[in-house]
């Protein structure tokens, strides 16, 4: 349902940002669905929004989980713990807030028509 969320940004939102954001929002999704601790009704809120030439997503969840600033990659064989590398990687910026609740928010920026942001 995340990836299906994003396809929808196709004529708003250049391609190589649709293509790694789907990734990254696959990533965040699962790491909310594995680690939140959520109830049966309990929801994944994911928010967006772009000017054309930045997107900016953000995953939000109830649970309170505590997130690492700049996660290190797993250990060579290790099957899980790659999602927040992922996000450290190939977004230009991203941060979270953990307050009662946890949201993880990345931006990523069109290489060929913006100018890149400073780190987080």
């Amino acid at each position: 349902m995340a990836r299906h969320t994003l396809a929808g940004l196709e004529p708003y939102v250049p391609a190589e940002l649709r293509d790694t954001a789907c990734l990254l929002v696959s990533e965040l999704v699962t790491n909310s669905v594995l680690h939140a601790g959520l109830r049966p009704e309990q929801c994944i809120n994911i928010h967006l929004s772009s000017d054309g030439v930045r997107l900016r997503v953000v995953v939000h969840d109830p649970g309170s989980g505590q997130l690492p600033d700049a996660p290190d990659a797993p250990p060579i064989g290790h099957v899980g713990g790659w999602g927040l590398m992922l996000v450290d990687r190939l977004a230009d910026r991203w941060g979270t807030e953990t307050f009662g609740s946890t949201q993880v928010w990345f931006e990523l920026v069109a290489k060929d028509r913006g100018t890149r942001p400073s780190p987080r």
